[in-house]
């Protein structure tokens, strides 16, 4: 037995998302929190929609004690949440509270505008949603401080933000535009504001150990690997073996805001090596992105930086990922960043 979500309002919230047409909160706490974690994908926006929001409206719908309860202790069962946090959920920092705030606003963190700036990182969505109140949820002044907070920000930049507006600083007008000599980035691709077109590069054995860990603090994803701006219209073209297949859709294209993968092709004779030690191709884009796609495998010959001008002929502004054998002509590089 189920209920659309469409109903579930919390009256002291202010505006609620509009998540009633894609999500139904089961009326059975535990099965609502098995819904919860099996919504936890790694593309940013799923995670927005389908495991913060859910919470959000989770959160709404359980308001007796033994709902809540047998919600957070399920969510603890399935390692979803520590002891400490399904001991007390409703406590400010508890990762339960976190998804609640971040849920709420879901509908302005999933917009166009806003998407490609963030990450599937509970604490640091949390502390974006304490700024987006902070600037009474207008959009066009929050994209303007995501601009000036740079294409690398970590958490910690976050609640410096917040602190500094509300000592006064003032926050940053719908029109400014983002200050790169005050506000520079670690890695050299941050250095123009331009956004980018077009990321390539190859994911090793070695790249996808590192796309697998987990690290403790969230913040440490954006300093292992900053996050140029890019375009509304960018797209991401990426070789890999097939088994490292995953580690690209599930960490590396959520990183950078692409939500999902839309082409994959054969690099070479599919049926000269092992499948596992098979070369692929991934293709992702955002928005509507004209893509020249090919009817046949890749050549082995072509590197990704060939074949994704070969796709994307229009692409103004690029950058190599990984460029361990120097970067090409017309080309900037962005590396791991492991200091």
């Amino acid at each position: 037995m189920t209920s659309a979500v469409s109903v579930l309002v919390d009256q002291d919230e202010g505006a609620q998302p509009s998540l009633g047409t894609s999500l139904i909160v089961p009326d059975n706490p535990e099965e609502a929190a098995d819904a919860v974690v099996s919504g936890h994908v790694e593309t940013c926006e799923s995670y927005i929609r389908h495991v913060a929001g859910l919470v959000y409206l989770c959160c709404n719908k359980f308001q007796a004690e033994d709902e809540r309860t047998r919600f957070s202790k399920r969510l603890e069962e399935l390692c979803f949440l520590s002891a400490r946090d399904a001991a007390a959920p409703e406590r400010t920092s508890s990762k339960l509270s976190m998804l609640k705030k971040v849920g709420k606003h879901a509908d302005i963190f999933c917009g166009s505008r806003v998407l490609p700036f963030l990450a599937p990182e509970h604490s640091k969505l949390y502390q974006l949603a304490l700024l987006l109140e902070l600037l009474e949820c207008d959009t066009d002044r929050f994209v303007s401080e995501l601009n000036w907070l740079g294409s690398d920000f970590t958490r910690d930049d976050v609640i410096a933000r917040i602190a500094g507006i509300k000592s006064g600083a003032p926050p940053q007008e719908a029109s400014a535009e983002p200050n790169p000599e005050e506000h520079s980035a670690s890695s050299p691709v941050a250095s123009d504001t331009t956004p980018f077109d077009l990321v390539a590069g190859t994911v090793t054995a070695n790249d996808a150990r590192i796309l697998r860990r987990d690290p403790v603090d969230p913040a440490e994803w954006d300093r292992l690997l900053p996050r140029p701006v890019l375009s509304e219209s960018a797209a991401l073209v990426i070789i890999t073996k097939l088994s490292e297949l995953s580690v690209v859709e599930m960490r590396l294209a959520p990183h950078f805001g692409f939500s999902r993968i839309e082409h994959i092709f054969v690099v070479g004779d599919a049926g000269a090596i092992d499948l596992i030690d098979q070369q692929v191709m991934v293709v992702a884009t955002r928005g509507k992105t004209d893509c020249a796609v090919p009817e046949t495998s890749i050549p082995t010959s072509d590197s990704p930086c060939d074949s994704a001008v070969a796709f994307f002929g229009n692409a103004e502004r690029k950058f190599q990922l990984f460029s361990g054998s120097g970067v090409r002509d017309g080309w900037e590089a962005l590396r791991w960043n492991e200091a």
